[in-house]
């Protein structure tokens, strides 16, 4: 399957089948593009004072429910030949499970829908399937995470109705008590309108001025607040490694290995402040110090330093957050995404104005007050 979906990934990149609103299961750093276009139209929005329409679409069993004749349709219009939509329906067709009990076995029950779970194949099947004949309509895709935006309440209304009708053509369906809208809305101050917006006449909830909601792992909304729940987690996580009865070269192996992995993401998204890693950085650190038996007054830098030079090497999650920042800078200045590359190069050119008029503000005032002493 794996030289199945190779092929298959060259083939969409080389002739564009899939389109750049959909992340998921491709080369791009997904999570990372979609939420940073995401927040940078809200932020818009809010600084222009401009209406902006935004709906998080939950799929019911998205994955499950995907009819297998969906599969050999989007196949066949890609035109992949053949003998490669042989092979790939070869695994789908006369599918069956038998339930098994203590003393008997249930009669096959055939499958006919849904994409195999851990074929690397399925992916770029169900992203294929799903993509519909619509590419006008402005979507953030990762796989089954949906997020439509629009300037108005109609348009968003309009785009909600063509993603359910495009999904309800291969017997999926919408989930309304799972979506979530948000309705920024134009004035002095910006705020939240509570404006109602339907699947199929079900009312779906309206977000406020103070609520988020979780798209690809990051808390959205008009004025989201860090996920505290998140942070005060991954600090549990780090007591109770430190806490624990491990050896002590064991407790700084597991800190290592599976604290600092965890807080990756909150860094790269910028879920967190600097401040608050360096909250997690002091708990550590009483926590290290008791466990190496060394003073709390010792020096810190036998705790960072390299591991070379006699140290232990534990690394410093307020530095580690900027790392990721950066790393997550380049990323996106850097990315295959025309349009996110763009996006990320106008807030490089405004960063950068905004440092030259403070640097030019600053020398303004040492030369008056140069002035003023003299």
């Amino acid at each position: 399957m794996k030289c199945l979906t190779a092929r298959l990934q060259n083939w969409c990149q080389k002739y564009d089948a899939l389109s750049p609103c959909q992340k998921g299961f491709t080369p791009f750093d997904g999570v990372l593009e979609h939420n940073f276009v995401l927040q940078r139209r809200i932020e818009k929005a809010r600084s222009s004072r401009s209406h902006l329409c935004i709906a998080f679409l939950d799929v019911s069993n998205a994955f499950g429910s995907l009819p297998h004749s969906a599969i050999r349709d989007c196949l066949a219009a890609l035109g992949v030949g053949d003998t490669f939509l042989r092979l790939v329906m070869d695994a789908y067709s006369s599918c069956s499970t038998t339930i098994l009990t203590n003393d008997t076995s249930t009669d096959p029950v055939m499958i006919n829908c849904g994409v195999k779970q851990g074929c690397p194949l399925s992916g770029l099947l169900f992203n294929r399937a799903i993509q519909g004949d619509a590419p006008d309509h402005r979507i953030l895709a990762f796989a089954d995470d949906l997020v439509l935006l629009a300037d108005s309440q109609d348009h968003l209304q309009e785009s909600i109705n063509l993603v359910l009708d495009l999904l309800q053509r291969i017997s999926l369906r919408l989930n309304p008590a799972k979506c979530k809208t948000l309705h920024i809305c134009a004035g002095v101050p910006a705020g939240v309108k509570n404006t109602s917006f339907c699947v199929q006449g079900i009312p779906i909830p309206a977000m406020n001025n103070y609520d988020s909601t979780r798209f690809l792992g990051k808390p959205v909304g008009f004025n989201a607040c860090p996920d505290y729940t998140n942070i005060n987690h991954m600090c549990e996580l780090g007591m109770n490694i430190m806490c624990s009865a491990l050896a002590p070269w064991q407790r700084i192996d597991a800190l290592k290995a599976f604290f600092f992995p965890a807080t990756q993401f909150a860094m790269r998204t910028g879920q967190f402040k600097k401040t608050e890693w360096k909250q997690v950085d002091r708990m550590l650190r009483k926590e290290l110090k008791t466990t190496l038996s060394i003073p709390d007054g010792a020096a810190n830098e036998y705790l960072y330093g390299h591991r070379k030079h006699g140290c232990i090497g534990i690394p410093i999650a307020s530095e580690e957050s900027d790392l990721n920042l950066m790393d997550t800078a380049f990323k996106l200045l850097t990315s295959k995404d025309e349009f996110v590359q763009q996006l990320g190069a106008q807030i490089q050119c405004a960063a950068d104005s905004a440092s030259a008029i403070s640097r030019r503000t600053l020398g303004c005032r040492s030369r008056r007050l140069h002035q003023w002493r003299h």
